[in-house]
């Protein structure tokens, strides 16, 4: 077998594995949020909304960026932007809102991380992902909370597809560098932030 056949397989492969990343996780968003609309909603509002804003902005930024490798990272975040909307609509819709300091301690630092982009001139692209992503790590606070005090193991699936969106572009992005941060960065924190909620989604069954 030539040396091109194995790359064509190689790059084919890639492609396909992409394809999946990009898909699976956003689906399983989507059908979380449709069936939030036929069943009472347990979920942290604040943390989808902030998940959903900053997801949005971190895609934007990589879709504008001038790197071809950031391009290629940019339509999972904006697919969970776009469909985080859905989702908090559906929360909205048939759950409570409920805020305390910790949603104001983590609404301070989301507002901190987009100003950080904002007043950082240099390195534009990894600079604003790493403060989007920072900020998506406090955003996370209040679902964590919630999840442990109620877990919803029926959700599983849901981390499950995200999970999955995440490990994949982890996998792609190799190797993890700061030169490259902005393409693998968000999948690294999805990765940490997602298994954290599965794990205590499924705390009634250890």
């Amino acid at each position: 077998m030539s040396t091109v056949s194995v790359t064509e397989r190689i790059s084919q492969s890639r492609k396909v594995l992409q394809t999946v990343g990009d898909y699976i996780g956003p689906l399983a968003l989507f059908v979380f949020g449709v069936a939030l609309w036929y069943y009472q909603a347990a979920e942290n509002l604040f943390s989808f909304a902030a998940w959903g804003t900053l997801d949005f902005l971190t895609g934007l930024v990589l879709f504008l960026s001038k790197d071809p490798e950031e391009n290629k990272a940019a339509p999972l975040p904006l697919a969970y932007g776009i469909i985080c909307a859905f989702v908090v609509a559906m929360i909205a819709k048939n759950g409570t809102l409920s805020w305390s300091w910790v949603e104001s301690v983590c609404l301070t630092g989301v507002i901190l991380g987009v100003v950080l982009w904002l007043i950082l001139k240099k390195k534009r692209e990894q600079y604003a992902v790493i403060s989007f992503c920072t900020a998506l790590s406090i955003a996370s606070v209040p679902i964590v909370i919630s999840t442990y005090h109620n877990p919803q193991p029926w959700e599983w699936w849901l981390w499950v597809g995200t999970n999955t969106s995440a490990a994949i572009g982890m996998y792609l992005n190799y190797p993890w560098r700061f030169s490259n941060i902005a393409s693998w960065l968000f999948v690294a924190v999805s990765t940490v932030v997602g298994n954290i909620i599965l794990i205590l989604t499924l705390r009634p069954f250890f």
